[in-house]
């Protein structure tokens, strides 16, 4: 019966990009709160015309999506008719009515789908080649801001249950979405919504999609993620700018802000602030299996940080002076924490000069954690560190935290992830046992208890969080058959 899910993708494909397409044409930029509220409500008012119950779940700060279906009740002509495939769309009716001796026998599971409605800023405008809220078809190439981060990955998953229904195919699940409005702002608010409605978002398994996979069309799947602490770093000196001249009798905070900054890490890339690696989780022999079993290149990761140089590796003696490679470079790579400078700003900075010194200076910091790693010790760790070294001036100001998550390589979802995207992609994903990159996996892991994975469904010439973000059709559909498969393998695998 897979197969009748897989050709209704097919039949049904235009009008599930037209519903990409007008998701994308509403703004939701979390940072700058553009249309964040209205997008999640014409998600909501989406789900609800597929055949969905769906609501906003309010926080203190954006509201969350929310919606589930009961995919043991077979009911194409409940989805409605979606976006523009009206046609399409509508012959699910007469799919419901022959796929009734299909029908399962009651939902024994849910699966809980995690995305994230709001994109990033579009700046810099005018390197956009297409406006990025103005989402259109451009061959074979969907245009605009979230494209792919994330609402091309979560509509995926939404078209794979969409069409399960619109085929008349049942499974015993059944399937919720929480969607958040915060990923792209640290997911401030996911762990007070997730323990706020722990009864109405409960589940057995949680499958997260974000992301994209490898140029040569393998998929990817991981099972931890890092922790987030995103500070920033102030140092004020004279009350408003002055004249350059008078630098002999007047302290520059731009200077100080870079003194300070020079204590925190060392040139060989090791955090210097006390404390930094005490709690820090070495991996585990099974972490290290699977990194040694993942098949990840040089070349895959060099694919992705285009001509930038790898730091030089290590040994037992220290600095090798060569260039990290293979294992090594997997392991600092995955499984290190980070201090970075993510931005630094002081005085004048448009064209020619103007000689001034600066009232100000600020630098914006991102750390990634590693398991056991807490965001308020590692602050006060920082506050601390600044303090000794005469650095009492230097104000540190908080935008957000979270600790890093993992999940077990064992669970049924793991395994019915592997399977559904080998089978999607015709060959296995890289299965990681943690990314570089930072997301709520401990609000899956801790918050909500639940087993989890992470899979990315995006094109690889993607330019996630750049200007000209776009999406394929040709991954957008791969994605949805992809779903539709690990749905099915774990409906039909046996849980102890």
């Amino acid at each position: 019966m897979l197969s009748k899910v897989l050709s209704t993708v097919d039949r049904n494909i235009d009008g599930y990009v037209e519903d990409l397409i007008d998701a994308i044409r509403h703004p939701s930029v979390s940072a700058t709160n553009q249309g964040v509220v209205e997008a999640a409500e014409a998600l909501v008012e989406h789900f609800r015309t597929i055949g969905f119950q769906a609501r906003l779940l309010k926080s203190p700060g954006y509201p969350a999506i929310f919606a589930e279906v009961d995919l043991s009740v077979g009911s194409g002509a409940a989805c409605g008719v979606s976006g523009g495939a009206g046609a399409a769309h509508g012959e699910a009716r007469a799919a419901s009515a022959a796929g009734a001796d299909n029908r399962a026998a009651g939902a024994t599971r849910t699966v809980l789908f995690y995305g994230h409605n709001d994109v990033q800023p579009v700046e810099p405008l005018d390197a956009w080649e297409h406006p990025p809220f103005d989402a259109r078809l451009y061959g074979d190439y969907i245009w605009g801001r979230g494209s792919v981060d994330d609402k091309g990955n979560f509509y995926a998953a939404i078209k794979a249950v969409q069409a399960f229904r619109e085929a008349g195919v049942t499974l015993p699940l059944r399937i919720k979405f929480i969607i958040e409005s915060e990923e792209e702002i640290g997911s401030v608010h996911l762990g007070w919504i997730s323990r706020e409605y722990a009864d109405v978002i409960k589940a057995d398994t949680l499958l997260a999609v974000d992301g994209t996979i490898f140029a040569n069309w393998r998929s990817e799947m991981f099972l931890g993620i890092k922790g987030m602490l995103s500070l920033e770093l102030i140092a004020r000196g004279p009350t408003r700018d002055l004249h350059s001249g008078k630098a002999p009798i007047i302290q520059n905070p731009a200077w100080r802000l870079i003194w300070a900054l020079n204590t925190l890490k060392g040139p060989d890339g090791r955090v210097l602030i006390p404390g930094f690696y005490d709690d820090v989780a070495a991996p585990t022999a099974a972490e290290l299996a699977l990194l040694e079993q993942s098949a990840i290149t040089d070349d895959m990761i060099k694919a992705d940080v285009g001509d930038s140089p790898f730091m030089a590796g290590t040994s037992g003696a220290g600095k090798t002076g060569r260039p990290m490679t293979g294992l090594e470079l997997q392991k600092h790579l995955f499984f290190d924490p980070t201090c970075n400078i993510a931005g630094l700003t002081s005085g004048y900075q448009g064209p020619g000069s103007k000689t001034v010194l600066p009232a100000e200076a600020r630098v914006k910091l991102d750390l990634r954690m590693v398991p056991n790693q807490d965001p308020e010790k590692i602050t006060a760790a920082l506050r601390r560190h600044l303090d000794a070294g005469g650095f009492t001036d230097i104000e540190i100001a908080r935008a957000s935290g979270m600790p890093a998550g993992r999940t077990s390589p064992d669970s049924p979802i793991v395994a019915a992830a592997l399977k559904g995207l080998t089978a999607a992609y015709g060959k296995p994903p890289v299965v990681k046992p943690s990314i570089e990159g930072s997301g709520p996996g401990y609000v899956f892991s801790q918050v909500m208890g639940l087993p989890w994975t992470w899979v990315r469904l995006g094109p690889p010439e993607n330019r996630m969080h750049s200007p000209n973000e776009r999406h394929s059709v040709r991954a957008y559909t791969t994605g949805i058959k992809a779903v539709a498969h690990i749905l099915w393998e774990y409906a039909h695998t046996t849980v102890d």
